[in-house]
């Protein structure tokens, strides 16, 4: 009761310095916070740190794994994306498919397209045609990107039909 205290109100002294548009100063409490296990702050830092004023990946990096181990979607989805950036941290192709997986199957509609052309080029797990065909119809169902999509689905069928012959 007593830490759940402590982060209640060390959210409320960060929320008064946001307010005030005192955000540097509130960027060491935030990551506190984050850090103790707060999902908000760890979601927050990785927009901020996404963002073109704060722009830094590699720290956009460590609070996207925090909040993916929090079971956040979405930043699961950020984390795999992270994972296959040369320029965040040595990529690791096998954590991508991991989370990008992960939030796929959550339901996270922004995973499946490239969830799916994971399994194409086998990046992070073994090609798997039946699967890409999978992941791409439900990106289409979900009305995410048409062009890409549609243009995937074309890159499927001719990795199936180079299989067949």
């Amino acid at each position: 009761m007593a830490q759940e205290q402590l982060i209640n109100d060390l959210k409320k002294e960060i929320r008064e310095l946001k307010n005030e548009g005192r955000v540097l100063e509130a960027l060491p409490l935030m990551k506190q916070a984050a850090n103790w296990g707060d999902l908000e702050n760890q979601k927050e830092l990785v927009d901020l740190y996404l963002s073109q004023e704060y722009l830094d990946k590699k720290e956009a990096y460590i609070y996207a794994r925090l909040a993916a181990l929090n079971l956040d979607l979405e930043s699961m989805y950020i984390l795999a994306q992270l994972s296959l950036n040369p320029s965040v941290k040595e990529v690791n192709r096998e954590q991508a498919y991991y989370f990008m997986n992960k939030a796929a199957l959550g339901g996270y509609p922004k995973a499946y397209d490239p969830l799916s052309m994971m399994y194409l080029m086998a990046q992070g797990t073994s090609r798997n045609l039946e699967q890409a065909k999978f992941w791409n119809e439900k990106a289409k169902k979900a009305g995410i990107d048409a062009e890409t999509v549609l243009k995937h689905e074309t890159m499927i069928q001719k990795m199936e039909s180079k299989t067949r012959n």
